[in-house]
Order: C-alpha cells, then sequence, then structure tokens
C-alpha cells in the first residue's frame, strides 16, 4: 500500500511538472526598436538557451516562474520572470548609456556624465548631411548659443561665429578655434567636412577657462577622424548638384520703360526738358535697348565633391587617410571656388606604456572672388547700378573711340564708364592659397595612476593673391594693371600635460592634470603692383611697368605666448562632480608691466536621479550643473603696446615733394592689458519617459570688463587717439534651450523631433565717456543702458502729401525736411535677440528623411543696396530700385516715396532702409536610402546609399533684398545628388 502511495506521487509531481512547462516566443530589439540578432537567451540556472535570429526572434521552452537571462556584448544584461505564452518583447539598452558617451573638451575628452560645464557636441552626421564645401556653414541652427552668420553666400567663404553675444567693442568676439589639440590660425573652408569626426562648442568658463588669455569669446574644438582597430574599410562618396540665388521678395531694379518713365518725369520736375538734345539730360522716350544686367551677373551654379577615405588598423597600429576634391561655380559670373585635400593620420602603441602618432593635413584651394564688393566696378553692384538703355556691346558708332575696349560698351555714363559683364569676362580676383597642417604626438604611462601626453604641430599657411585689371578695359585703364600680395603665416603649438587618475575606495575618484603650452605666430607678406602691360595675357607684376617704391609694400605681424594650466575633477560615486580649473598666460602683445593674467573656473554637478528617481519610469535623468570663472581676450592686434613706425617713402611736404623718411603712426600705450570675461551658468540635463524627452536648458550671465577703446587725444600730441583699458563693462544674458523627443518609436519606423532655442539680451553698463560713436560705423552707437549693436540713424517720417519732400524726425520726436546728424536716436540692433531650429527625423527601415527650419528675429539691418539706388533722382543716369514708382506725383498723394527730382533729390542715411532682418528659413532637407543588411552583405558592403540634399530651399522674411544675410552676396539656394560606398 506504501509503495502504492509513493508511486502515485511521483505520477502527479511528473504531471505537474509537465504542466509547467511553457513554450516562450520573443523578439529582442534595441532603445530605438531595431532587432538584435545573436542575443544569447537562456533560462537561468541551466543550460537550456537560445540566441536570437537575424530579426531578433527567439523560441524557448522554459518551466513557468523562471528567469530568463538575455545578454549580449555593449548591452546591460537583463533578466526577466516568465509566467505567461505571452509574446515577450525585451529592450536591451547599450551598456554605453548617452551619459557614457565620450566627448572633446579641452586638452582631453570626458564622459558626459562627468561634465560640469555646458559643452555641447555636434556629430559629424549632422555636418556632412548639409551640402556645402566649407562646414562652417552647416553648423547654423544645430547648437543652442552658437550663433552662425552665413554672411557671404560666395563659394568657399566660411560662416561668422558668436557664442554668447557679443563681448567686446573694439577686440576680437569670434571664438578661438582648436583642431585634434591645436589652436587653427588658417581658414576653415581648408578643412574637409567628411574628415571631421564631431565639434565641440564650450560656452561657459568651467569649459573653456583653461585656455585663459584666448577664451573670452568661446571655443570652438573640431576633432577630425582617426584610425580604428579593425579591418580596413573604405569609403567612397561623391555628390553633383546645382545652386542658385533665391529671391524671397522678388526684388529688383528698373527696365528700359520704367527707367525711362522716372527719370523723364525727375528731369521735368527738375525745370528740364528731356527732348532737349542739348541740356545734359536727353532722354527720349523710344530707346533702342532693353539691358537686363542683373541677369547678365547671376548664373545657376554647379556643385561637385569626391571623396576618398581608407580607416582601420589593429590592436597596435591604425590609420586613417583620405583625400577629396571640391569644385564649385559661384552663382554670380566669374566667382567659384576649387579645392583639393588630403589627410593621413597614423597612432601606433608599441607596448602597454607607450604609444606615439602624427598626422599631415595639406590642402590647396583656388577661390574666384567677386572682383568688386561695391561700387560701379563690380560684376554684380556694377549691374544693379548700370542704365537699362545703356547695350553690353560697344556700338559701331564707338568702335575707334575711348567707349569700346574688346568688343564691349565703355560709353556708360551712368555707371562711370565701367562695364559689369566687360568686368567679369576682362578682369578678375583669385586667391590661392596652400595648407600644410601637421602634428606629433606621444603618450608614456608610468603607472596606473599617472601617465603624460605630448603634442607639436606645425601649421603653413601661404596665400597668393593677385587683382587683375586688363589693358583692355577701358574704365580707368592704365595700360592693364595688376596688384600681387604674398603671404606667409607660421604657426607652432606645442602642449604638453602631465595626468594623475587615483580612485579611493568606490565612493571617491580624483584626477589632476598639469600642463603648459607655447604658441608662436608669424606673418610676412610682400605687396606689388604694376601697369602698362605690353601683352594681355602676361600680367604679372614683373612684366608691367617699372616700379616705383610706392607700388612695394611689406608687413610682418608676430605674436608669442606661454600658459600653464591645470584642472582638478572630483567625483563621488559617479553622481557629484567638482572640477577646478586654473591659468597663467603670457602674452607679447602686452607691455612687460601687464605681460601675465591669472584665469579659472570652478564647476559642479550633480545627477539626482542617481539618488532621488532611481526606479521611476517618468524621470530617467536629473542632472544639474554650475560654473563660475574667468577667461581673456587677447584678440586686440599685436603691437598696440609699443611705438610703431612707417620707414620709407611716406613724408609728404606741402609742395607735394616725397621723401624717404620714418614717421610715428600710434601712440604706445605698455599699460594694455587682457579683456576680461567673468560667466556664470546654470544648467539642467533631462531624460523622461524611458528617455523619450531628453533635454538640456541653461542659464548665463556673461560679464565682460576692462573693454579696449581709442580715446580721442590733443592733435598737439602727434596723434588723434590712444588704446587703453576702459571702464567700459558690457553685460550679455540669455537662456538656451535644447530638447529630443520620440514622437513615434516602433521596430521599423521612428520620427524623432529635436527644437533648440537661444534668447539673448545686452547692456552697456559703463562706457569711458558715457557714450561713444563706434569709429568703424558713424551708424553704430555705444551708450551706457543700451546693447553694443545698436543703430544710430536718423528717423524717417514719409513724405509730405502737399509737395512729395522726404519728412524726418529731429531728436525730440518733431517733423523736419532738413536732416541733420544731430538728430540721430537709437533705432534698433544689428544681432538678433532669438534664434533657434527645429528639426523632424523620419526613418523607415533603409529610408531616413529629415528636415529642418531655422528662424532669426529681432534684428535689423540697413538696405545699403536700397540707399544706392533710391536717391529720388539725385543718381541719375544710374538705375533705381523699382519702388520707386511708387513715388509722389501729385498734391494728395500718399506715399513713402519722394518726388523724384534730378538736382535735389535724396541720398541720406536713415531708417527709411532699416528693415526688419527676421527670417524663417527652410534651412536643409535629407532623404537617404541604404540597401537592406542582407543585400550589402551578399555584395560584401558594409553600406551602399544614396541622398538627395537641399539647402536654403525657402525664406520667408520682410527683408526686401535678395537675402536677409548677406546683401554682398546672396546665399544661394544648392540641391545635391549623392552616393556613398563603404566596403
Amino acid at each position: 500500500m506504501r509503495n502504492k502511495y509513493i508511486l502515485s506521487l511521483f505520477f502527479f509531481v511528473a504531471i505537474w511538472g509537465y504542466a509547467q512547462e511553457i513554450q516562450v516566443n520573443g523578439i529582442v530589439m534595441n532603445q530605438d526598436n531595431y532587432p538584435i540578432p545573436g542575443v544569447s537567451v537562456v533560462e537561468k540556472g541551466t543550460a537550456n538557451g537560445v540566441v536570437t535570429d537575424f530579426d531578433g526572434n527567439f523560441s524557448i521552452t522554459i518551466n513557468k516562474g523562471n528567469v530568463l537571462a538575455f545578454t549580449y556584448v555593449g548591452f546591460i544584461a537583463r533578466e526577466i520572470i516568465v509566467n505567461s505564452t505571452d509574446l515577450l518583447n525585451v529592450i536591451l539598452v547599450e551598456s554605453i548609456s548617452e551619459l557614457e558617451q565620450v566627448v572633446v573638451v579641452a586638452y582631453g575628452s570626458q564622459t558626459k556624465k562627468s561634465i560640469t560645464g555646458a559643452v555641447l557636441n555636434i556629430k559629424a552626421e549632422e555636418i556632412t548631411s548639409q551640402p556645402s564645401i566649407n562646414f562652417t556653414n552647416s553648423l547654423q541652427g544645430l547648437a543652442p548659443g552658437l550663433q552662425t552668420f552665413n554672411s557671404n553666400g560666395q563659394p568657399g567663404a566660411a560662416a561668422e561665429f558668436l557664442i554668447r553675444g557679443i563681448g567686446s567693442a573694439n577686440a576680437g568676439i569670434e571664438p578661438l578655434i582648436v583642431v585634434d589639440g591645436a589652436v587653427y590660425e588658417a581658414s576653415l573652408a581648408s578643412i574637409n567636412p567628411n574628415d571631421i569626426e564631431s565639434v565641440s562648442v564650450l560656452k561657459d568658463a568651467s569649459a573653456s577657462s583653461i585656455y585663459g588669455s584666448r577664451a573670452g569669446n568661446g571655443v570652438v574644438l573640431i576633432t577630425t577622424k582617426a584610425g580604428t582597430s579593425s579591418k580596413t574599410t573604405y569609403t567612397i562618396s561623391t555628390s553633383i548638384g546645382i545652386s542658385e540665388v533665391t529671391n524671397p521678395n522678388n526684388f529688383r531694379v528698373a527696365n528700359a520703360s520704367e527707367y525711362v518713365e522716372y527719370y523723364r518725369e525727375a528731369i521735368i520736375n527738375a525745370g528740364g526738358n528731356p527732348n532737349d538734345t542739348t541740356s545734359g539730360f536727353f532722354l527720349p522716350v523710344t530707346q533702342e535697348f532693353d539691358t537686363d544686367w542683373v541677369d547678365e551677373a547671376f548664373q545657376s551654379g554647379i556643385y561637385r565633391t569626391y571623396d576618398f577615405a581608407a580607416q582601420g588598423g589593429n590592436e597596435s597600429t591604425n590609420f586613417y587617410t583620405s583625400l577629396g576634391y571640391n569644385k564649385q561655380t559661384g552663382t554670380i559670373v566669374a566667382t567659384g571656388f576649387e579645392r583639393i585635400t588630403g589627410l593621413i593620420r597614423i597612432n601606433h602603441r608599441a607596448n602597454k606604456r607607450f604609444n606615439f602618432g602624427g598626422s599631415a593635413q595639406v590642402t590647396y584651394r583656388n577661390q574666384d572672388n567677386l572682383i568688386s564688393n561695391t561700387g560701379r566696378s563690380g560684376q554684380l553692384s556694377g549691374a544693379f547700378q548700370t542704365a537699362p538703355i545703356e547695350p553690353i556691346l560697344a556700338t559701331p558708332d564707338l568702335f575707334g573711340t575711348n567707349g569700346e575696349g574688346a568688343g564691349y560698351n565703355f560709353a556708360i555714363p551712368s555707371n562711370a564708364s565701367h562695364n559689369p559683364v566687360a568686368t567679369a569676362v576682362l578682369n578678375s580676383d583669385n586667391n590661392q592659397v596652400y595648407t600644410i597642417n601637421t602634428s606629433i604626438n606621444a603618450g608614456y604611462k608610468f603607472t596606473n595612476w599617472l601617465s603624460a601626453e605630448i603634442r607639436a604641430s606645425h601649421l603653413i599657411n601661404s596665400i597668393i593673391n593677385k587683382e587683375v585689371t586688363s589693358k583692355l578695359y577701358r574704365a580707368e585703364n592704365q595700360g592693364g594693371t595688376t596688384v600681387e600680395e604674398r603671404g606667409v603665416r607660421n604657426v607652432t603649438n606645442v602642449t604638453g600635460s602631465l595626468k594623475f587618475i587615483k580612485q579611493l575606495g568606490n565612493d571617491h575618484g580624483f584626477s589632476l592634470q598639469l600642463g603648459g603650452e607655447l604658441f608662436r605666430d608669424r606673418f610676412n607678406s610682400l605687396e606689388a603692383s604694376a601697369n602698362n602691360f605690353a601683352f594681355e595675357n602676361l600680367n604679372n607684376v614683373g612684366n608691367g611697368g617699372v616700379a616705383t617704391a610706392e607700388d612695394i609694400t611689406s608687413d610682418f605681424d608676430g605674436l608669442n605666448t606661454v600658459g600653464f594650466f591645470g584642472r582638478l575633477k572630483y567625483d563621488y560615486k559617479e553622481k557629484l562632480f567638482l572640477e577646478l580649473s586654473g591659468r597663467r598666460d603670457g602674452a607679447s602683445n602686452f607691455g612687460p608691466e601687464n605681460r601675465w593674467g591669472n584665469f579659472g573656473a570652478v564647476g559642479a554637478s550633480y545627477i539626482l536621479t542617481e539618488d532621488l528617481f532611481q526606479d521611476s519610469s517618468v524621470v530617467n535623468l536629473l542632472k544639474i550643473r554650475s560654473s563660475y570663472g574667468t577667461s581673456g581676450n587677447n584678440d586686440i592686434g599685436n603691437f598696440l603696446w609699443r611705438d610703431l613706425y612707417n620707414i620709407g617713402v611716406n613724408s609728404i611736404t606741402p609742395s607735394g615733394n616725397v621723401f624717404n623718411g620714418v614717421r610715428t603712426t600710434r601712440a604706445p600705450n605698455p599699460n594694455l592689458k587682457w579683456e576680461k570675461n567673468i560667466q556664470l551658468d546654470i544648467g539642467l540635463d533631462f531624460g523622461l519617459l524611458n528617455n523619450r524627452i531628453t533635454g538640456s536648458i541653461d542659464y548665463f550671465r556673461r560679464n565682460s570688463q576692462d573693454l579696449i577703446f581709442a580715446l580721442p587725444l590733443s592733435l598737439t600730441t602727434g596723434f588723434s587717439s590712444n588704446t587703453i583699458n576702459s571702464t567700459g563693462e558690457f553685460l550679455n544674458t540669455g537662456m538656451e534651450f535644447d530638447m529630443k523627443w520620440f514622437n513615434i518609436r516602433s521596430k521599423t519606423f521612428n520620427w524623432s523631433t529635436n527644437v533648440n532655442y537661444a534668447f539673448y539680451d545686452q547692456e552697456i553698463k559703463k562706457l569711458p565717456d558715457g557714450e561713444v560713436i563706434n569709429p568703424n560705423d558713424s551708424e553704430l552707437i555705444w551708450r551706457e543702458g543700451e546693447r553694443s549693436d545698436s543703430w544710430y540713424l536718423q528717423r524717417y517720417d514719409g513724405v509730405d502729401p502737399t509737395t512729395g519732400e522726404a519728412l524726418y524726425l529731429d531728436a525730440d520726436g518733431n517733423q523736419t525736411t532738413t536732416p541733420d546728424s544731430d538728430n540721430r536716436v537709437i533705432t534698433g540692433q544689428t544681432t538678433p535677440d532669438s534664434y533657434g531650429s527645429i528639426t523632424n527625423t523620419f526613418t523607415y527601415k533603409g529610408i531616413s528623411f529629415s528636415f529642418m527650419f531655422y528662424g532669426s528675429f529681432g534684428s535689423e539691418g540697413f538696405f545699403d543696396l536700397g540707399l544706392d539706388l533710391s536717391s529720388d533722382g539725385l543718381d541719375f543716369p544710374a538705375n533705381i530700385w523699382v519702388n520707386q514708382l511708387n513715388r509722389w506725383q501729385q498734391p494728395g498723394d500718399v506715399t513713402n516715396i519722394p518726388r523724384a527730382d534730378i538736382n535735389t533729390g535724396n541720398q541720406i542715411t536713415s531708417t527709411r532702409f532699416l528693415y526688419d532682418e527676421s527670417f524663417i528659413r527652410l534651412q536643409n532637407v535629407s532623404l537617404t536610402y541604404s540597401l537592406p543588411d542582407d543585400i550589402e552583405e551578399n555584395l560584401n558592403l558594409n553600406d551602399l546609399s544614396l541622398n538627395i540634399t537641399g539647402q536654403n530651399l525657402w525664406v520667408f522674411t520682410d527683408w526686401p533684398g535678395y537675402d536677409p544675410t548677406s546683401e554682398v552676396y546672396p546665399v544661394p539656394r544648392i540641391i545635391t545628388f549623392g552616393a556613398s560606398v563603404s566596403f
């Protein structure tokens, strides 16, 4: 009987055990909902296990209530208790989280987790997704706090940078540029965008003050690509595209009939007779020619790039090498850009302690510039002003006279005898630049906690600029003229440091870096001019007429700096971080008594989610950070502290005789010192809803002190001014927002949105005299309580409907018909007070589509071209802006355009031509298709992709001209088609 019970018990247990065994099916994906093949799925405590297939699927039989363990290299292991047969969707998180990502910072790198300052990192793909030969133009809209001004659409032209506002009145305002650890003194157009790995923007004192005397305006760190410890990968990419000028508000000049109508009326209003051939104002109604000079100046541009790169290595040696070719013809005739780049970088680990490496970058640039940016001699500026009734080619009656040359018409009184079409064909302004940037680096690890690094670089930048006016060009002709300038810059940068890293127990981490830096910059140039060439195409200066001493000039410039720096970092349980940095700098552009300056910063951050929200599914990251510190600005010129002289033919007697001699040119000031920036930053980084929403918020307060001004001196001293450190003080404050969220995140389809925006305000706290007219631009003023970029203009108040006269306001707001510079007031600002972008990205399997809108608001710009073309008859016979046709014509007319009058027209600098520069631009659109992984695998390819991109596709603005950011050379619309293969 007992055996019978035992047998029944065993039978029950076997049935119960069989009943608890269940089949589990599921899929394993990463955070972006892409399947992960090869994941190990094991029933914990047993040998029962499977791996996921190519699509991340798995199927396994386990006992109900047991634990499944999921493990895969590079991801955090996960365990799940299984109690049902429902489909199991498993998300694995990468072990290198967002906070663990390494970001390049000053003199090294740090994880995002440990950063206490305001550092923003821009990845390579964000730059290369935009068609631009100069990558600086692609940075617009990618970083809150970094204002990027595409101030020139000239192919190859660099953008201008501002980080957190304008911090100086007379010194430099752009950030320090550092490439691969060395200060970079060449044009960023020398760098191939495809060679860039990342760009870090250091915005606050904690991040940038370790650069000391040069970091007052922030720092931009550019890191180029390096080798990898893997098999060699080859990448070939190419793109071709077209570019064209944009004209959002249909700006144009008058055609022949409009021109004749306007000026005939202006002649009559002045008491003249346009039909009188002897009056000097003969202008018949019927005209033989109707030339669209502006259309002749613009063209469709062609954009082409070809790039090759190889990257690879092993555990001891790795390399990266590339070769690139870019060519772009401009949207203005006779302009263009060509570049050839080459880069090689090798790093070798000799043993566990010693490593070394080096790199060499070589660039050749050839740029055809606008022949003249302003005036009537340029191919664009001249085209706007040339009368449409003038023909391009010489008419038969001009042959054999000074009115023709090389078949072109030079009898153009409206354009001072210049012919803009002939300018583009016959004349030139060409730059050729050769850049060689080499570096070597070495590191030695003495112990596990002590190491040393040294890096030395040398940059050679050689430029040849040649401006040629053809001997066949009639206007201002001297038998042809050539001005040739050759300049060479040599820059040496050496940096060395010791690093001490120590962990005390499990909770306390320390690191200390001590180092020094040497910087030497030398620039030499020689300029010569000649004329009266014997042959048209042999126009080197040596082939022209005999040069005199006045035709040859030379220049020298130089700067030496030395700095000693230190940085101490501490962390508690990798959640509380403190950082102290300091630097002592000496520079040769200050007098002996003020040559050295001290700068430093302190920063702290605390990851609250390590303590307060450990198990929260809502708050995944909450990190607060704050910093305070000082940095300097020595971008003031290199010899202001000492006497300067001109030696040579530079003294002229009252009788006009020229003599050799020595003449002092500047009053010395040995007491000059650095301008100083004191900056406070408070920031918050966050991640919400399983990091579906991430971002950061920053508040900053930047105080610029000891500002340099040129104060007037009595002319009895022999000088008009003296440059000093004044009591001047600027205050910049602002808020910056950067946020990204996933609208849809699924296995095959994702839609993410990124928004960044910045708000700025500025106030002049102190000035030497309370008010200073900008010496470089009398239309701008510095005044206590106002901004440093304030317009200072006479206010325009429309037209008197009775007389058609222009009306203005005096300083008290009273109407007047007599403009006066004493009646100028502050009327706006030149830089925006807010700007930002919104980017949407969609991915579906191998298809990626993104578009970015960029907006800039709050700035006003002076429309110089409008002033030039709206003289109300004063500039006859130059062409006019077509809005002049809306002029006052009879009593009772209500308009903003005065009457046309040949003799008494207006060309007053006033708010009549001050316009809102705010704009919203469809900055970038990109569509990419990559072949499926299985097809690429069958073809033995790592990647094969095709793409279509567009830049500056649409602009909404009230600005009347071609482009709200560049009047001289409009920023073009560019559409490209490209392909890339990696194997």
